[in-house]
């Protein structure tokens, strides 16, 4: 810790500039809304040894943080740079000093300062140097801090100013509160439009992490992070997922996977909320499917369970089966999907009941199950037979059609 009565001797020397210019350089990687605020051309043999600076913003436009600054006031070889902030410094009554504060001044207490500060438009900062020997000095050039900038409604582009302080700050900053010459100034034209704050991650998963009882025709849903305006989807079985499983970009909250999910098996996704200005990377989140083929959230699934759990039900086993084809299969000449062997089925399983075809099998050239049949996934009111005329009426319109019917059976939501 430095003496109060150190600090006050080396500050009150006079400040001498020389060539010494500010910048100030907008971020392009990134966060677009920080603006580095530059020194450069210092004299190594006459440093200044503190000096103060207006930072202002076209309003609405408003400064809202300061950072990357020198945290302590000492320049060493360790740590080099410009640091003593004369107004915020905490000091005992012994005169050592407790904490070198940060280069805002004191919007309340310092003069010249009111209505200045984070949250406003402008800011005024004071900087100074303290160290022992040249090979301690600061370097001649450098970044003095950062600042942030928030549009606060602002469409359009904006200026950024840094000019030297004006005000007299008690013979600290300055011996008689008049400029040096020649003036420190520096402006800088903001046309981009302000980058919003990146978004939060993305919450609320559905199905529900770490779930198991996903159906596999679940869709995936999430509650979108504050300032997403578009979500990256990844989706798939690998832990993590993969950029090979990226499923793209969306602005909705739902995402469906093609055709159903295995069954009895785990998936891993994420979603990335994006938007202009960066992308948040989501958590990744699991879900395993169930055990069950043919989804719970299926009207038929009552009759699908009834009827001995079929496998030629399921999408994931036999795809066209709720649209006439009963063994999965394309006749090898014709490339008919539905064709004779199907018919060969539903002729064996015509006019019974499921009592009548539990077990049976049927077809020419491949056997099959007669429950295969049973396109509609419905029995017969008054009969109560599983393969019957809505079944044929079925087969009927995809029969002998080249090309396969829809895959996904969408007709039965499955």
């Amino acid at each position: 810790m430095k003496k109060l009565i150190l600090v006050l001797a080396i500050l009150l020397a006079t400040p001498v500039f020389g060539a010494l210019s500010i910048s100030l350089v907008q971020h392009t990687v990134g966060d677009t809304n920080l603006i580095d605020l530059n020194y450069a051309g210092a004299d190594p043999c006459n440093l200044p040894r503190a000096f103060g600076l207006n930072v202002e913003v076209n309003t609405p436009v408003l400064i809202t943080a300061v950072s990357g600054y020198k945290t302590d006031g000492e320049s060493t070889a360790a740590s080099k740079g410009f640091g003593i902030f004369p107004a915020k410094i905490v000091i005992e009554a012994n005169g050592n000093v407790l904490s070198w504060g940060t280069p805002l001044a004191d919007e309340v207490n310092d003069p010249g300062a009111a209505g200045t500060g984070l949250g406003t438009s402008k800011v005024v900062l004071e900087f100074g140097s303290l160290y022992f020997g040249d090979t301690n000095a600061p370097a001649t050039s450098g970044t003095l801090c950062t600042l942030k900038v928030a549009c606060n409604g602002s469409t359009s582009a904006f200026n950024v100013t840094a000019t030297e302080e004006d005000t007299y700050r008690g013979g600290i900053v300055y011996e008689d509160g008049t400029a040096p010459s020649p003036n420190l100034s520096a402006a800088l034209l903001v046309s981009t439009l302000c980058a919003p704050p990146c978004p939060s991650k993305a919450t609320t998963p559905g199905p529900a992490n770490g779930s198991t009882t996903a159906t596999v025709d679940a869709n995936l849903t999430w509650t979108a992070g504050t300032n997403a305006t578009s979500h990256d989807v990844y989706f798939g079985t690998a832990n993590p997922p993969t950029a090979a499983e990226f499923k793209g970009n969306q602005a909705g909250t739902l995402y469906n996977p093609p055709g159903n999910m295995n069954v009895s098996t785990t998936y891993y996704w994420r979603i990335d909320e994006r938007n202009s200005g960066c992308v948040t990377a989501g958590d990744v989140w699991s879900f395993t499917t169930d055990a069950n083929c043919f989804p719970r959230a299926n009207p038929k699934f009552a009759d699908w369970v009834l009827v001995g759990k079929p496998s030629c039900w399921c999408s994931l086993r036999v795809p066209r089966q709720c649209y006439g084809d009963a063994d999965g299969k394309a006749e090898t000449k014709s490339n008919y999907w539905v064709y004779t062997n199907d018919l060969a089925v539903l002729s064996a399983a015509w006019q019974k009941t499921f009592t009548q075809i539990k077990g049976k099998t049927g077809g020419t050239t491949t056997v099959v199950q007669q429950i295969c049949a049973d396109f509609d996934h419905t029995a017969e009111t008054k009969s109560n037979y599983r393969v019957y005329t809505g079944d044929l009426a079925v087969m009927s319109a995809n029969w002998q059609k080249a090309g396969k019917p829809d895959a996904n059976c969408a007709v039965f939501g499955h």
